[in-house]
């Protein structure tokens, strides 16, 4: 046999089994486009001038091998359900004289029709809708795209080496699924059924315990950083709960439905019960596959449009004004008037440099700060000196803030009247200080309440703590009180030799929030020439300006950031739904070539038109519709963990997230209803053509 003979062969087999044929080719060459597409954007985003490229390539780097594991699982699946459409044909073959060899060398050259096409077309509509691609990341991230056509060497490389390797062993699988099987095996696989499947009550018990402890981790989780140490466990958990109840728990249920008489034995429950329970083993890894893709699908893309809609209302939280200018401090202690003298200076210096700028200050918040995070004891509050990242036990954490009790009045022109040894005080919920004295650490004063907090900016790294104090102090001489305390735990937490380490001032800064009138300029730029202006005609040697930010550019660089986030957000969403699709579509497929010759027989036998409709469409309802309310009950399950974990990306409103994941569902179950109409029909009219069934 030449070659030309396999290549005309495969080509015929191709064109003769299209309706399993064209949905591979798609897949494939939709997971093509779409690798090289990631390729292509982080290649295109390296070259960029943006600020943030080095992130952003990151985040779309880190998405690259989900694509590629994603590409092989559903390269398998596909070919799985072409194979055992053809099981049959090679048997047919190999009885008529071809040998394994033969047979092998038949599928390689079909293999190999199949990724030149998938490669072709898959690069080729990568590159055409690269740029379509890139154009709505700018627009997700709020950038002007300027669009040229190009083609990244790097993309096109990954992209024929990955999936050059993925149809290789693709074609290793199916060549040794062959070789191993005996030619009858081949011939009769088509009839082959599975017999009725047994009741696996371990399976049960491990589906049902797995699936119950998921949920209960997910409903015990408090605090934004165990939500996420804990939502992977969780979700281990409910994956292998739903495939142990798909399993064993669906056949359960069907056995119970074939014991109610009065429900079985009619017509379209009879058929449609025993129907299912005859491949119930094959259907419920499909059907769990399906349920498990559409809540990533929802959780995905819901979790994603939260955080990205959520960027403006964590910035203006974090910037009450449009300029945030930081102030530090060198020394062990300060002295009211040097104090005082400094931060009035830099008010000063501050508007001067404005004036100057051609700008003018407005609506100034001013006043001097510590901020710490302690953890709540028996006897009251320790200061928390390690890594925030390194606790899970965000729960008896409080983030505390040390404001002055002049500076509240001063920008509120609200007078406590209060005594000079009382502090005044707010707590973000009841119960958080016992008594009226407050006590953290080393450091005691007695406190009066607070009705409402005070105004000020809360940093985004204490984001994911929830309970939060403000303290008033009477003046800076508790301040300096507060901060040597600090400073000698600072130093007892690292081992720290006196003289060694940072002094008492390293916990004290000065925050000064501002709008501006008139000309603006970047805040990178104006921060260096206020910094220089500083250091050379106000040098102090008590502090120096830390940070000076503006809050149009922090909110741009974040929409960068989550803008990214939800990009590969509808990137993978894409990707997780494509597959559902494909599980569908070959579902409905094969169970409609499974299903023709049963239902020729249950007609010849007398079961009208409207009888094979009705129990069709029962059939086809109730097994597509199982797994996306499934779904939906995983999604209000998950909905606890995943608020708590949106407060790590400072989108706290709640309702944002419920109206982002009540959109996402809506649209797909949309989704899902139509994929499943297109489907259904595709099986009905395998079903018809083979029976002289005529449904509409």
């Amino acid at each position: 046999m030449n070659k030309g003979f396999y290549l005309k062969m495969a080509w015929g087999n191709i064109r003769k089994n299209r309706n399993i044929y064209l949905p591979y080719l798609l897949a494939a060459s939709v997971m093509t486009a779409l690798f090289y597409i990631q390729g292509s954007l982080c290649d295109m985003v390296d070259i960029s001038g943006m600020k943030g490229k080095r992130m952003m390539g990151s985040l779309l780097r880190i998405s690259t091998p989900i694509t590629g594991i994603f590409s092989l699982v559903i390269l398998f699946y596909v070919n799985s359900f072409v194979m055992k459409q053809r099981k049959k044909e090679f048997g047919l073959y190999n009885v008529l004289g071809m040998e394994k060899r033969h047979l092998a060398r038949l599928m390689s050259v079909e293999i190999l029709l199949v990724a030149v096409f998938s490669l072709f077309f898959g690069i080729s509509g990568g590159a055409l809708f690269s740029q379509l691609f890139f154009l709505i990341f700018y627009k997700m991230i709020r950038m002007e795209a300027d669009l040229t056509m190009v083609i990244p060497r790097g993309a096109v490389t990954e992209t024929l080496s990955l999936f050059g390797i993925l149809f290789c062993l693709v074609l290793l699988y199916d060549i040794v699924a062959v070789i191993r099987t005996r030619p009858v095996e081949l011939l009769r696989s088509e009839s082959q059924g599975e017999r009725e499947p047994k009741v696996h009550g371990l399976a049960a018990l491990i589906g049902v315990a797995a699936l119950t402890g998921g949920y209960v981790i997910a409903q015990k989780v408090e605090s934004p950083m165990e939500a996420m140490l804990w939502f992977f466990a969780a979700a281990l958990l409910v994956i292998i709960g739903t495939y142990g109840l798909f399993m064993a728990g669906s056949i359960a249920l069907l056995k119970w439905m074939k014991k109610r008489e009065r429900f079985y034995y009619r017509p379209s429950s009879f058929i449609s019960v025993s129907g299912m329970l005859y491949r119930m083993k094959q259907n419920a890894a499909g059907l769990a596959g399906i349920c498990i893709l559409s809540t990533m699908v929802m959780v995905t893309i819901g979790a994603s449009l939260c955080i990205f809609n959520g960027v403006s209302e964590g910035v203006r939280e974090e910037y009450p004004r449009e300029y945030f200018l930081q102030m530090r401090y060198y020394v062990e202690s300060l002295k009211p008037e040097t104090y005082q003298d400094t931060t009035s200076d830099m008010k000063k210096f501050i508007k001067a440099q404005m004036e100057e700028n051609g700008s003018g200050v407005e609506n100034m918040l001013s006043y001097t700060r510590c901020n710490m995070v302690y953890r709540k004891g028996k006897d009251g509050y320790e200061a928390e000196m390690g890594d925030l990242a390194d606790t899970n036990d965000y729960e008896n954490l409080v983030y505390v803030q040390y404001l002055l009790r002049e500076d509240y009045e001063a920008n509120t022109g609200k007078k406590t009247e209060l005594p000079d040894d009382v502090a005044a005080f707010y707590e973000s919920e009841e119960g958080l200080i016992p008594g009226e004295t407050l006590l953290f650490g080393d450091y005691s004063i007695k406190g009066k309440r607070l009705e409402e907090p005070v105004e000020t900016a809360v940093a985004s790294r204490y984001s994911g703590i929830k309970k939060r104090v403000q303290v008033l102090l009477p003046g800076i001489e508790e301040m300096e009180k507060l901060t040597e305390s600090l400073g000698k735990n600072f130093k007892t937490y690292y081992g720290l030799e006196e003289g060694e380490g940072p002094g008492a001032a390293y916990f004290l800064g000065w925050n000064c929030y501002f709008d501006i009138s008139g000309k603006q300029e970047p805040a990178e730029e104006f921060q260096e020439k206020l910094r220089s202006s500083w250091e050379t005609e106000k040098a102090s040697e008590w502090a120096y300006i830390s940070t000076f930010q503006n809050r149009t550019e922090e909110e741009e660089y974040l929409f960068q950031e989550y803008g990214t986030i939800l990009f590969i957000g509808f990137f993978l969403g894409m990707i997780f739904l494509l597959a559902t699709v494909l599980i569908i579509y070959y579902k409905q497929v094969t169970e409609g070539y499974d299903d023709r010759k049963r239902f020729v027989i249950m007609q010849d036998i007398g079961l009208s038109q409207a009888e094979v409709k009705k129990t069709i469409r029962t059939q086809v309802l109730l097994v597509f519709f199982l797994p996306l309310g499934a779904a939906g009950l995983h999604m209000a399950m998950a909905f606890k963990v995943l608020v708590k974990m949106m407060a790590l990306f400072s989108a706290y409103n709640i309702k944002l997230f419920s109206l982002c994941i009540g959109l996402t569902v809506a649209v797909f179950a949309l989704v899902y209803f139509l994929v499943y109409t297109i489907t259904a029909r595709i099986y009905y009219k395998i079903v018809s053509n083979a029976s002289t069934v005529n449904i509409k």
